[in-house]
């Protein structure tokens, strides 16, 4: 009756796809990417801020991630230097940028901080559930 609602079922039993890595400040698009991303395998960590995130980082109280998503327009630490920080720990996992902030002048900037995609808010989570299982496919699972 329902088969796209049992396509998610059928995916959410499916053996973990990976680990992801969610920082944002907005709640809501924090639980949406952890409804989502679930649904379709993934593992999922929340973090409200860059910090907080570079803290389980380089505390690895928890299996790496593979892949990060973030928010550039966060108080304190913005995503840029958040994505700095996390390549210059020596990280090479993808890291996709999720923000409102569409100028090319924004997603250069991004990409220049090393980066290696960019989503614009308001998002549209087939896409981002696409872009994710992109950059994870590769990436060999234990």
């Amino acid at each position: 009756k329902f088969p796209e609602l049992s396509a998610l079922i059928t995916d959410a039993a499916a053996v973990k796809r990976g680990r992801v890595m969610a920082i944002d400040d907005d709640p809501s698009v924090r639980r949406v990417l952890k409804l989502r991303l679930e649904l379709k395998g993934y593992e999922v960590a929340l973090y409200e801020n860059g910090p907080e995130a570079l803290a389980a980082l380089a505390a690895a109280r928890t299996p790496a991630p593979d892949l990060i998503i973030c928010d550039v327009m966060m108080p304190g630490l913005d995503g840029y230097e958040t994505c700095r920080k996390v390549r210059a720990m020596g990280a090479a996992m993808p890291f996709l940028f999720l923000t409102n902030k569409g100028a090319s002048v924004d997603k250069v900037r991004g990409l220049e901080a090393g980066a290696d995609d960019y989503i614009l808010k308001p998002f549209d989570p087939h896409e981002l559930e696409a872009k994710v299982a992109r950059y994870l496919r590769a990436k060999p699972r234990p």
